[in-house]
């Protein structure tokens, strides 16, 4: 089939965009492959959460690569032949959506050229991009029963020589590309343990409880006494004050003392003691 061509660098650069590909093996490495008539083999790994009956699987990204056989020739594939991966497997599959359409869609780096009554791909002799991935939100569900059990992603790609030379290409072939996931097992309440913390930031400013510990006990008492005997003479001096019989009352300095009690002292101390750290503090700031 003849059809318009693009500069071959163009299509090139497009096609090969970044792109991580389950890992490449032999086909005669597993007999599933055998049993699937593949003829290109991968496999991928994901993660299961282990049950009491096997282990389950909740996957959100499956890759379908298109890899270049090594031919002479360009490959090239038609949006209209094509088809969307199969899911085999012997144990129990659930997808969502059900719908292979709206499971799956091309891969960013596969980009069609459209024609008329078509689109197009086609790669050069060491080229490879992705096919197909699973679409935004979807998932596919896998119950398993021993850790050995595999799921398999089974895309019959409808591929042709294309030759640039000649504007032609070859009769159509069907190639089926598989990719064989395995199952990791982690444990039911695993938890990732968090790394070191980073070390936190020693202050090099003095701050108020530091003045306030260069304060000594002594300077303190001494000062708190001084005020609490001031506060004594000034109650006992104060002019007296009659009761309502008219009777004088003067208070003593024992009742004066008396009054003031324990928690008088203690306040006395404690205000006197952060007001000496504070104004020692401002100093050092200033």
């Amino acid at each position: 089939m003849k059809k318009l061509i693009l500069p071959l660098t163009l299509l090139g650069a497009i096609s090969l965009s970044a792109f991580a590909e389950p890992t490449s093996v032999e086909c005669s490495t597993n007999p599933s492959f055998g049993t699937n008539s593949c003829e290109v083999c991968y496999t991928d790994s994901f993660e299961a959460m282990e049950t009491p009956e096997g282990f389950t699987s909740n996957i959100t990204s499956v890759k379908i690569p298109w890899k270049h056989n090594d031919g002479e020739l360009a490959e090239i594939i038609y949006d209209n032949e094509q088809k969307f991966p199969e899911i085999k497997s012997t144990i129990k599959v659930t997808t969502k959506p059900e719908k292979p359409e709206e499971l799956w869609t091309n891969h960013e780096s596969l980009i069609w050229t459209p024609f008329a009554d078509h689109k197009e791909v086609f790669i050069e002799n060491g080229e490879e991009i992705g096919l197909y991935k699973l679409q935004d939100k979807a998932g596919i569900t896998v119950t398993g029963k021993k850790a050995d059990d595999t799921i398999m992603f089974v895309t019959p790609l409808v591929v042709r020589d294309f030759d640039a030379k000649t504007n032609e290409d070859s009769d159509p072939t069907t190639r089926n590309i598989c990719v064989m996931g395995k199952f990791t097992m982690k444990k039911a309440g695993t938890v990732t343990t968090p790394g070191p913390l980073a070390p936190t930031a020693i202050p090099t400013e003095p701050s108020l409880l530091d003045t306030l510990a260069d304060i000594t006990t002594s300077e303190a008492l001494d000062s708190a006494a001084e005020d609490v005997t001031t506060d004594t003479e000034t109650a006992i001096t104060t002019d007296p004050v009659l009761n309502s019989a008219g009777t004088e009352s003067v208070a003593t300095a024992e009742q004066t003392a008396a009054e003031t009690g324990p928690a008088l002292w203690i306040s006395l101390l404690l205000a006197f003691a952060f007001a000496s750290a504070w104004n020692a503090w401002k100093k050092q700031k200033a």
